[in-house]
């Protein structure tokens, strides 16, 4: 599906992609109206939230909040609807738990214990529940339940170490108030099995704790220059890092990266090796183009300070660009009062959440926009 501009967008920095590009997508804005994305949230019994509703969600949403008060698992939460119950898995190893699962034969408790934490104080009577509401295609329900069963399937052979057992965990996606898939991970021959998915909302997560994948950065790129799209993403990066002359997809041991054009340099490099964050900002601008939500967790890290006026004014405008909605948390001030100038020009596209956890239990408070603002304005930290 086409998406449109967001609803005030303004050209913030010295560049803007070409004219027939933005005519394109001021005429689907006109023929769709806004409201592409996710308007808002519902959360119950998942990680640290009892139950919490988030209404009026806006294209850029800002989550800020002490550490363990639930901004990361605001972000799991809204990727674990979108997609398949691997990434349940997915979000263990990004929270430095480890990326491998490892149970003995039979050891239906470990089965039992795997997805716990998933569960409002590890309580697994409660059905978990993520409702998203929105577009017609970002708006579904995710129910996850604990339901044990006794069944353990032996091969016709009757070996014990080629035991199939069921872990008692069941995710099931709605829309339109239907049920659309019901998945039950599964153990066979000790390894884990998680198969089928419903349709996957076009959605990223970056993780604070995952490197980039320079490969998937490559195909994000390649899939726009072949539709001359690439153009907006090479100006962006040459005009906040004008030592970079170029950017090109080059093949670096086999692998497809992308690689910069330097001052002072004969040969291109691949742009992993000149900075951490203008690898971390090609690969954001990449995916705004080509994905419908990004969940980026700790934006600010890789970036200098002074550079993060200008990292906001070009996500702002690529989004605006491209219909793109994005969920960024941080524990900065600085990264904050760099959002000022983009966000007095923008506030009806803003919004600002801030964390909390109080005897357990986390919660959000909500801002506007203009509320966010104002706090900026006054050197109120709003974190």
């Amino acid at each position: 599906m086409s998406r449109p501009e967001f609803t005030n967008a303004k050209r913030l920095c010295d560049y803007a992609p070409s004219q027939e590009y933005s005519d394109t997508h001021n005429r689907i804005h006109s023929e769709l109206g806004d409201g592409l994305m996710i308007e808002s949230l519902e959360i119950q019994n998942f990680r640290g939230f009892e139950h919490i509703t988030l209404p009026k969600l806006k294209h850029i949403n800002i989550i800020v909040g002490e550490n363990g008060s639930g901004k990361t698992a605001l972000l799991e939460s809204l990727y674990l609807a979108a997609g398949g119950p691997a990434l349940a898995l997915k979000l263990r190893a990004w929270r430095g738990l480890g990326d491998r699962v490892l149970f003995p034969i039979a050891d239906t408790a470990s089965l039992s214990s795997l997805w716990r934490d998933i569960f409002y104080r590890f309580d697994q009577s409660k059905t978990a529940l993520i409702s998203l509401h929105g577009s017609p295609d970002m708006t579904r329900r995710l129910e996850i339940r604990h339901e044990p069963t006794d069944t353990v399937l032996f091969p016709a052979n009757g070996q014990v170490k080629d035991v199939q057992l069921t872990p008692p965990i069941l995710f099931e996606w709605f829309e339109g108030g239907k049920s659309i898939k019901v998945v039950r991970p599964s153990f066979d021959n000790n390894q884990l099995k998680i198969e089928g998915a419903p349709r996957v909302i076009s959605a990223s997560f970056y993780s604070s704790a995952t490197p980039l994948d320079p490969g998937e950065i490559a195909n994000w790129f390649s899939a726009l220059d072949k539709k001359n799209n690439a153009g907006s993403v090479v100006d962006s990066i040459t005009k906040i890092f004008p030592f970079i002359k170029h950017l090109s997809l080059q093949i670096e041991s086999g692998i497809s990266m992308i690689h910069a054009d330097m001052d002072g340099l004969e040969e291109k490099i691949p742009i992993g090796l000149i900075s951490s964050g203008i690898n971390k900002l090609l690969a954001l601008l990449v995916t705004i183009a080509n994905q419908r939500v990004i969940y980026i967790d700790e934006i600010e890290n890789g970036f200098y300070y002074k550079v993060m006026p200008k990292v906001w004014a070009v996500l702002y405008e690529h989004c605006s660009n491209y219909g793109t909605q994005i969920f960024a948390s941080t524990h900065s001030w600085e990264c904050l009062k760099a959002a000022a100038n983009v966000v007095e020009k923008n506030e009806k596209d803003f919004c600002l959440l801030r964390a909390k956890r109080e005897n357990g239990k986390c919660n959000f408070e909500q801002f506007d926009g203009k509320n966010f603002r104002q706090a900026l304005d006054q050197q109120i930290d709003p974190r």
